[in-house]
């Protein structure tokens, strides 16, 4: 099996070609991805939503949202159990908090739908980096 260049990186005027060997990225040159410390901000924020919409667009977008949530920890559950056998019962809790958000969120929409208003929607990320 051959190793094919899949993408390059530029780190401080060192071009790194970054290859697949059976599934798994490495750099060609031996470069030890971990080796350099990378600046980063500790605390970062990052805009998820921010509009005006209709009732029926913050119905889409918020629903979708609550249903990936919702899907990530039953995978997440499912898969954990098996391969590990670990107790599930933090995404329990969650799915039955992401369930009762989504109930509200929909009765919300609804009434909204009824009278005529327009949501507006702002989900912003706040990431903490801890060691």
């Amino acid at each position: 099996m051959s190793w094919q260049p899949s993408c390059k990186a530029s780190i401080q005027k060192k071009e790194l070609t970054m290859i697949t060997n059976r599934g798994i990225k490495v750099w060609s040159d031996g470069f030890n991805e971990t080796s350099k410390k990378i600046n980063m901000k500790q605390d970062q924020n990052f805009k998820l939503i921010d509009g005006i919409f209709t009732a029926e667009e913050a119905e889409k977008v918020l629903t979708a949202l609550l249903n990936y949530k919702i899907d990530y920890h039953n995978r997440e559950d499912f898969s954990n159990h098996i391969r590990f056998n670990q107790s599930i019962e933090h995404s329990k809790k969650r799915i039955q908090e992401l369930t009762a958000t989504k109930e509200e969120v929909k009765q919300m929409i609804e009434n909204s739908k009824k009278e005529g208003f327009k949501l507006i929607v702002n989900s912003t990320i706040s990431v903490h980096l801890e060691k």
